[in-house]
């Protein structure tokens, strides 16, 4: 489908007056955004750099309100939205991630070339925005996972969404505990919002790794839509949910008699 077409009022006098002074300054931002970009691929945990290519993509973001240069200020403003979670480090700079970024800041890169040559505006927004969308960058969402110990059971609490992108952080997680002789393990999963089918073949390497080594597995706190992902799968007798602790404690104690 052909971008859609977008009339800009060039000969609005207020535009004329400000519109050399924003291309001029512009110009030499993005091409700073883009280049800075670059040099994130490398260094992706450079959470200064992250901050600075920030604050340029929020300087760029205003300088188009100021024009009323609006789709310019969407792209700019969901830029700025995945820079945010990359300083949070809810997202992590690796390479699908940086390269929306970068897609993202050749768009605004082409939007000036066309207002330099006074051109009708090519608007990218619509593919462009629909890569960037939530559901788009559940993939990429990295795992928060805390530790706790309840009556000699090891509880890892997981949050966020289980997939292939970030599945190795839960299985490295559960590898440090059999190192360290703690091999009945409890996953918390209160927090977790979705998983995949990749997801679920993660649970079942992890379990097969603790039984391999005498362990076992539980899920605790499962949401209904997880649930019904796991029954669906007819994995409910292998991927065993408890309600507390020591429910998962009794079973143990079950299975060892």
């Amino acid at each position: 489908m052909n971008p859609q077409k977008i009339k800009f009022d060039y000969n609005n006098p207020y535009v004329q007056k400000i519109l050399p002074d924003f291309l001029e300054n512009t110009r030499i931002k993005v091409k700073n955004i883009l280049h800075q970009l670059l040099q994130l691929k490398d260094q992706p945990r450079n959470l200064e750099l992250i901050q600075e290519i920030f604050r340029t993509v929020h300087s760029v973001k205003g300088a188009a309100g100021f024009i009323k240069f609006q789709i310019f200020s969407d792209v700019a403003h969901r830029l700025e939205d995945l820079l945010v979670r990359l300083k949070s480090q809810e997202l992590q700079a690796i390479p699908p991630v940086v390269d929306l970024l970068l897609d993202a800041a050749a768009v605004l890169e082409r939007y000036i070339l066309q207002l330099e040559r006074h051109e009708e505006i090519q608007n990218e927004n619509s593919v462009l925005l629909e890569k960037m969308s939530e559901e788009k960058l559940l993939q990429f969402k990295q795992l928060k996972i805390g530790e706790s110990i309840h009556s000699g059971i090891s509880v890892l609490q997981v949050s966020g969404s289980l997939r292939q992108s970030n599945s190795e952080e839960l299985i490295g997680r559960v590898r440090h505990l059999i190192e360290a002789g703690k091999l009945n393990v409890l996953l918390d999963f209160q927090s977790i919002d979705s998983i995949s089918s990749y997801g679920i073949r993660t649970l079942l390497n992890i379990l097969k790794e603790l039984k391999k080594h005498q362990g076992d597995l539980g899920l605790l706190n499962v949401r209904p839509q997880i649930f019904n992902i796991i029954k669906i799968t007819r994995l409910e007798n292998t991927l065993l949910v408890f309600e507390r602790v020591e429910d998962f404690l009794q079973h143990l104690a079950k299975t060892k008699n």
